[in-house]
């Protein structure tokens, strides 16, 4: 059984509405911008974690010893 978040509530598990019946409020978007918050700072972490795993690899990193001096990529 799910609960409304704003009313506490209990709704069907098979109501597939997005709104509570008992007091209106929107179920998908109740706290929404407090979900995207921590979804944003999720995210920060990833990218975090990846950059510095890619770092660690020698062809990734800024300061590689690879220069290009004829303005061509290197593939």
């Amino acid at each position: 059984m799910r609960t409304c978040p704003k009313c506490k509530k209990r709704i069907s598990p098979l109501y597939f509405g997005t709104a509570c019946r008992s007091c209106g409020a929107d179920l998908m978007y109740y706290h929404f911008e407090e979900r995207l918050a921590e979804d944003a700072r999720k995210a920060a972490a990833q990218e975090e974690k990846g950059r510095r795993l890619l770092n660690k690899l020698p062809l990734h990193r800024k300061n590689s010893g690879l220069k290009n001096n004829n303005n061509t990529d290197i593939i």
